[in-house]
């Protein structure tokens, strides 16, 4: 699998299938949007009341609902199956599990920074005094000796965060293929073992076309997201049967 085909090809499937089921993949977008939309107002606005912090939960629940059936939609759209709009509303039994794995996948994906912090924050305090006493801005006063090892830290903290990241990235799909938690962890670990940098190169393509889309007024998003999504899925299944 070159990274040509890789990238390439995933996305030029993403786009035909979109164009393909446009009606059903703007209407799943656009409730997605609306309801991230809907969320954040009430978050931000509202959330000091009781009334506010009740529908900031249940916005909550039901994107996380809608992110779970947009996973299926695309999955089977990228499969060639059909889907319907109603498909949105995930199997009960689907959610624990799409949610723990989640979890499980961004504590993975957090550790190696939160560990990067304390030693950062340990390397500046051990130099605190030195600093400090120049009654300036600690951190323009702080030293040269200190500054550089800090962001090396930080800067391979965030290294391993993305290798984590890429490593656990097809958890969600696995899930959806009647799988286990723990046994979905190390499937999406297993399956992207030969191809890390492959798929770093496509998750840095995606990125830099969703920003794109999201620059013009947020109308790219719509066709950007969901091109995005189904070629997420074509890969997985390229990765699952080869």
């Amino acid at each position: 699998m070159s990274t040509h085909v890789l990238i390439y090809e995933s996305l030029t499937f993403g786009f035909h299938t979109v164009r393909k089921h446009s009606a059903l993949v703007f209407k799943v977008i656009l409730t997605l949007f609306a309801l991230q939309f809907a969320y954040s107002t009430v978050a931000s606005r509202y959330a000091h009341t009781i009334f506010g912090l009740f529908g900031a939960v249940v916005l909550a629940l039901a994107l996380l609902a809608v992110a779970i059936g947009t996973t299926i939609i695309t999955l089977r759209l990228a499969c060639g199956e059909s889907a319907r709009y109603v498909d949105i509303v995930p199997p009960p039994e689907l959610a624990w599990k799409f949610l723990l794995s989640a979890v499980l996948t961004g504590l993975a994906i957090l550790l190696p920074i939160f560990v990067g912090s304390i030693i950062s924050g340990a390397i500046v305090l051990s130099t605190m005094d030195v600093f400090l006493t120049s009654g300036s801005d600690p951190f323009a006063a702080m030293p040269t000796t200190t500054q550089i090892p800090c962001v090396v830290v930080m800067a391979l903290a965030c290294v391993l965060a993305f290798y984590i990241f890429i490593r656990l990235m097809m958890v969600r799909y696995v899930i959806l293929d009647r799988k286990g938690v723990v046994e979905s962890l190390r499937e999406s670990y297993r399956m992207t073992s030969r191809e890390t940098l492959r798929l770093s190169l496509f998750v840095l393509v995606v990125l830099v076309c969703n920003l794109a889309g999201v620059m013009c007024f947020f109308v790219g998003a719509l066709v950007t997201l969901p091109v995005s999504l189904i070629a997420w899925a074509h890969i997985y299944l390229k990765l699952a049967h080869r």
